[in-house]
């Protein structure tokens, strides 16, 4: 009996020390979890979400890679929207106004088109306060404005800190910055700096079969190439680039970096857009590997390839000849369509054009000097000419809406508000006006480039032609950006004019049109010397199209 109770009391003391030391180890680690400092607790917690965002893009680019060495379906190429021709409707007699204003002409050369210098003298009468009969217009069509959309983002944060160039201290204590080993290329004359020192050797393909692309998927989705994909999305926001000016960003670098062409910069392309968030497909015919970009908008003049309902187009100029494809038709995880539709423009370094004076000839002060950024030029020659739902006319509410370069702003919009300041809307209305009918050179775009082509704000400005779509282009974007007035877009069969909305304290009279129950008097900054509601002859009110602006 004596035994049993002694071993009984042993297994007692026994689990009771074993309890003592669990409570001692308990106590032990809470105490070294309270030694632990904010700083490191949050570190922890970063790494551990670092950790997850990883892993979670890793396995979409895993996964994207598996469904890449599957077959590829083959699609036939779709035809191209045609661009639209839309003869001028101005009446003779206001082309000859036009052209006897502009005395001061100098011969222009554009695309190898040389204009000639037109001379003439043509009386410029100040206006007289003429009450007209108020004409309302029933438009045939009212076209809302497109909304811009917000860019697309990564499927999970990339877990990468901004580059810092490190520095060295010398023997006087002085800390000096070493060479950068990031790579350096020219995107529109403007110098991109981006981390590739990671990767230790280029990416290279054997083929464009499925297998050999997805291979070299999976070699682009190791961390290499993450510092990359990170620094081109910094670019994107610093430069306040819009997705096409992304899309050719990316292949710059890639075939600044893999070779101009070349099917390892197409892969390199084709994954950072996708790891940015964009749709897209990777395309093959006869051993050359094509990048296809989903867009909402119709693009004129550019064959396309649909699928599952949505139009993807080839980047570049050399695919208009391939007419079928075979393509990965898989999607990448969280994908969105881009949009043409720019709510910034890019900003690019400076090269700055020859100072150029508009001003009017009816309003001697209105006259503004400005210099235009040669590399926003060459970026607007690129970019595509589109339109929404197949609508032609719905393209110039998009180049209407885009907003205006900051520098051109600086340069020409306090010495507009100067000139205007302290006038009534009606008297700042008709300076305006003045300032596109008389400061501006009409000309013919068949004659000056050979198709239709609507201008960007910046583009009437440098240029020394511009036609009816372009005055009312930049006529609206003043407008409402320094007037602070509501204002839409006429389109007359042939003619593009605006309208703009009066404070009801004002004494406009004329032809105006009502839309959403505000009143929009017609202002053509066209029609020579033509007052605030007076439109130009000959132009039919029952086919008026009204488009509206942002």
């Amino acid at each position: 009996m004596k035994k049993i109770l002694i071993l009984t009391m042993c297994l007692l003391l026994g689990v009771g020390g074993n309890v003592v030391a669990q409570n001692k180890r308990t106590t032990t680690t809470a105490k070294q979890q309270k030694k632990k400092t904010p700083q490191e607790i949050f570190e922890e917690f970063t790494k551990g979400k670092k950790k997850k965002y990883n892993n979670f893009r890793d396995s979409c680019n895993a996964q994207y890679a598996k469904f890449l060495e599957m077959a590829w379906d083959h699609f036939n190429r779709m035809e191209p929207l045609k661009r639209p021709v839309d003869k001028p409707t101005i009446p003779e007699e206001v082309i000859k106004r036009l052209q006897l204003a502009q005395e001061d002409t100098a011969p222009q050369t554009i695309k190898g088109g040389k204009q000639k210098k037109v001379k003439g003298t043509i009386d410029l009468p100040m206006p007289e306060n003429v009450v007209r009969a108020d004409s309302v217009i029933k438009p045939k069509e009212v076209i809302p404005a497109e909304k811009p959309k917000t860019q697309p983002q990564p499927v999970a944060a990339l877990g990468v800190e901004p580059f810092v160039l490190p520095t060295v201290d010398t023997e006087e204590s002085k800390a000096v910055e070493v060479e950068d080993p990031r790579f350096s290329c020219q995107f529109y004359n403007t110098k991109l700096m981006l981390r590739t020192d990671g990767i230790k050797q280029k990416l290279s393909m054997a083929n464009t079969k499925g297998p050999a692309v997805a291979k070299a998927w999976r070699e682009c989705s190791t961390d290499a190439y993450t510092p990359l994909l990170y620094d081109c999305l910094q670019q994107r926001e610093e430069r306040h680039m819009c997705d096409w000016a992304y899309l050719e960003m990316l292949s710059t670098v890639a075939q600044e970096y893999l070779g101009k062409g070349t099917n390892e910069a197409t892969l390199l392309t084709a994954f950072l857009f996708a790891n940015s968030g964009y749709r897209m497909r990777l395309a093959e015919n006869n051993g050359k590997l094509y990048l296809l970009y989903a867009s909402d908008e119709s693009i004129f003049g550019k064959g396309y390839f649909k699928m599952n309902g949505t139009n993807f187009y080839p980047l570049g100029e050399e695919e208009f000849n391939v007419n079928m494809i075979n393509a990965c038709n898989h999607p990448f995880t969280a994908e969105q369509t881009m949009s043409l539709v720019m709510m910034s423009e890019p900003q690019f370094d400076n090269d700055l054009t020859d100072p150029r004076t508009i001003k009017a000839k009816r309003y001697k002060d209105m006259a503004v000097t400005v210099r235009i950024n040669n590399n926003l030029m060459k970026f607007f020659d690129n970019y595509p000419a589109f339109c929404v739902n197949e609508d032609a006319m719905t393209k110039w509410g998009m180049y209407a809406n885009t907003p205006m370069d900051n520098n051109v702003k600086e340069q020409i919009y306090p010495a507009l508000k100067e000139k205007l300041s302290g006038k009534s809307q009606l008297e700042q209305i008709r300076r305006l006006l003045d300032w596109c009918q008389t400061g501006l050179t009409y000309g013919y775009d068949e004659k000056i480039w050979g198709y239709d082509r609507a201008f960007f704000s910046e583009e009437t400005l440098k240029y020394p032609f511009c036609d009816c779509e372009d005055h009312a282009i930049l006529f609206s974007r003043i407008v409402r950006d320094v007037l602070n007035m509501k204002c839409v877009l006429i389109y007359y069969p042939g003619h593009l004019a605006s309208a703009v909305n009066f404070a009801p304290t004002e004494k406009v009279s004329g032809d105006y049109v009502m839309v959403g129950g505000d009143k929009y008097y017609i202002c053509d900054p066209t029609n020579y010397i033509a007052e605030p509601g007076v439109t130009m002859s000959n132009m039919k009110h029952s086919e008026a199209v009204v488009l509206m602006l942002e």
